[in-house]
């Protein structure tokens, strides 16, 4: 009997606890290739408790919310392709507890990913969310809020859907107002355009071509001229 037949049944009899102390071990990200040998494996893996434990032991503490060891360093560092192709455990612990103070992100793809990760929301300082490349998916409604966010450009993607509602559930009126530049462009948005977009009164770039709106332009847009 080969070691590949074997080792399913040796893992399953090995006790959880161990066996997710011991493959913490192993460096993320090498650690989320092993996530279809079996499903016991997959299921460790796919938790945030060892998310947080593999992190961790890979890149050490953050220290009051950094770690020189993943200081951004492009458009598009390493830590950020394993990012974009880690389970979304591994991305809510990254965002949440590595990168809390980031205030740009511009990551440029080869159209090989599939929509935003929700885990980005978690960026409370972030002022600046740039993507393009993505093969499709959906900008998450929580990008709304995003209260430091400025400009937001995902352009030649292949997004779908409609535009969310950018404003969120922030109680200061001067601070739904604070988005500077959007830029949407080749996409397949549609539905009709939002009327809320009227209220981004420090809007100094907007565009949206190459979708798929219908209708007219809102009455309310002449007040985001700036």
């Amino acid at each position: 009997m080969s070691v590949e037949t074997e080792l399913p049944g040796l893992l399953n009899t090995t006790p959880t606890e161990l066996l997710t102390k011991i493959l913490a071990w192993i460096p993320f990200p090498q650690i989320c290739s092993l996530r279809r040998l079996c499903h016991l494996i997959n299921s460790i893996i796919l938790s945030t408790h060892f998310a947080r434990q593999c992190l961790y032991l890979s890149l050490g503490p953050a220290v009051s919310g950094y770690n020189p060891r993943l200081r951004y360093s492009g458009a598009y560092s390493e830590l950020e392709g394993h990012f974009l192709r880690a389970p979304k455990p591994f991305q809510e612990i990254i965002a949440g507890t590595y990168w809390p103070a980031r205030t740009m992100i511009a990551w440029y793809l080869a159209k090989e990913f599939t929509g935003a990760p929700e885990a980005l929301s978690a960026l409370k300082s972030l002022v600046h969310l740039e993507m393009r490349g993505l093969v499709s998916g959906v900008i998450p409604e929580s990008f709304g809020n995003l209260k430091s966010l400025k400009v937001l450009a995902f352009s030649h993607c292949g997004l779908t859907g409609v535009i969310p509602e950018l404003t969120g559930e922030i109680p200061q009126k001067s601070e739904t107002y604070r988005f500077e530049g959007l830029q949407l462009t080749r996409n397949q948005f549609s539905g009709k355009l939002p009327v809320e977009l009227g209220n981004l009164v420090k809007l100094k770039m907007l565009s949206l071509d190459d979708n798929r709106f219908s209708g007219p332009v809102p009455s309310t847009w002449g007040i985001s001229c700036n």
